[in-house]
This record gives C-alpha cells, sequence and structure tokens, in this order.
C-alpha cells in the first residue's frame, strides 16, 4: 500500500501529461481575413470570436504554465481586437506548444523562510485633451526555501505566482512599484498565514491580528522589489 507522499508525485506527473495534451490540441487562427491584413485594423466579427475562444483556452493554461501570465493579462484588456491583438496571441500559442514549460518540488527541509519577489511595470497612455492616465501591471512569485534532506544544497518551491493590472491609477514608476510591493504582500498574506499554523497550529482572530498589527510570525518573510528608488531605510 502506497503512501500519500508516493501517491502524490505520480498524480502531479498525470496532471502535467494531461496539461501537455491539453496544450497540443490549440489551433492558432488561420484565416484569409487576417493573412495580409493591416495590424491596426479591427479584426473582423469571424476572427474576433476565435480570439475570444482561443484566449480564454490558453488563459486556462496559467494553472501550470505561470510563465505566460503577463502576456495573457495584457490580452485580456483588448474588449475589440486589432489584427496586430490576433497575431500575439498566435505566437504565444506556438510558443507554447513548442515550450511547455513545467515545475518541479524537489523534496525540502523547510529552513522556515518565505522570499516575496515583487515587479511592476507602468506606462503613460495619452488621453484626450491634456488628460492622461497610466496602466500598470505588477507581478509576485512566492517563494518557500529550504533545503535537500540531507542539507548539502538549497531548495526553493515556487508556492504561488501573481500576475495582474493595478487597482489604482498610477502616475509614476515609482508609485507602480510601492504599490506592487504592498498590494503583493496583501495577495501572500494567507499562505504567510498558513505556513504559520503548519508550524505553530491554528492561531485565534486576535492572534492574527495582534500578528498583522505588531509582527510575531515564526517564518522569516523578506519582500524584494527591483525597484532601485525603494528603499528600506
Amino acid at each position: 500500500q502506497k503512501t500519500a507522499y508516493e501517491i502524490m508525485p505520480s498524480l502531479v506527473g498525470s496532471e502535467m501529461c494531461i496539461r501537455d495534451r491539453y496544450i497540443k490540441t490549440f489551433r492558432p487562427i488561420i484565416s484569409s481575413e487576417l493573412t495580409g491584413a493591416a495590424p491596426d485594423v479591427d479584426a473582423t466579427k469571424n476572427v474576433a470570436d476565435q480570439f475570444v475562444s482561443l484566449r480564454g483556452a490558453v488563459a486556462y493554461t496559467t494553472l501550470t504554465q505561470a510563465w505566460i501570465q503577463v502576456y495573457i493579462v495584457a490580452l485580456q484588456r483588448v474588449q475589440h481586437p486589432k489584427n496586430l491583438d490576433v497575431r500575439r496571441l498566435n505566437a504565444i500559442t506556438r510558443k507554447l506548444q513548442k515550450e511547455p514549460h513545467k515545475l518541479v518540488c524537489p523534496a525540502m527541509r523547510c529552513a522556515g523562510k518565505l522570499e516575496l519577489h515583487s515587479d511592476s511595470g507602468y506606462r503613460r497612455l495619452s488621453g484626450e485633451g491634456d488628460e492622461e492616465k497610466g496602466y500598470g501591471m505588477r507581478g509576485l512569485n512566492v517563494l518557500r526555501v529550504g533545503t535537500s534532506p540531507d542539507g548539502k544544497r538549497q531548495v526553493i518551491h515556487v508556492l504561488d505566482s501573481i500576475c495582474k493590472s493595478h487597482r489604482l491609477q498610477l502616475r509614476s514608476s515609482y508609485g507602480a512599484e510601492m504599490l506592487a510591493a504592498a498590494h503583493g504582500l496583501d495577495d501572500a498574506y494567507p499562505t504567510i498565514v498558513t505556513l504559520h499554523e503548519l508550524r505553530m497550529g491554528v492561531i485565534k482572530p486576535e492572534e492574527l491580528k495582534s500578528i498583522r498589527e505588531r509582527g510575531g510570525l515564526c517564518i522569516l518573510v523578506t519582500l524584494t522589489t527591483d525597484a532601485e528608488s525603494v528603499s528600506n531605510r
């Protein structure tokens, strides 16, 4: 009789195989209405309908293909696709089919450390007249740090990966990076509390509030951002 630890790798492997077969069924959008058409022209209704369908199918793969999240989030902002948007989706689809990635989580002895890597992009978009608006996208990787069972090498598990548009209006790259770090920590907080409870047991609401306000986690959480304008001093 197999233990749960022995069964889990086989379940994960089966899920990966199913996902790979699912990715191979995608068909890039090929239409005479798209061939040779100007990139900045709205796609025809037939092509636009195919775009929506394929975009939804590709978005489902982000459960195991986190590396394409940033492209999918950008394309999901498109309400009325132009021919260039369709070609970009085709390029992502072909790249995904050619190189589907696999996430491997080797055995780990937890070191009680969690790394949060935050990043953000900002783009100022021109509005009508003197009005300008900014668009920002943010991402976060939640990494659990430990060692191999023999203690000879470092092991890292990717527990979560987040990519989404900013919830608030942005006016600068500095603001985008700061909000990405702050909101990223909020997104990761359920995971942080879960890891704390795995060591210390279930905590009461008042204890959770105290940890939130005064600290007291039993794990070390490090938030890292690549913005040189942000300092912890």
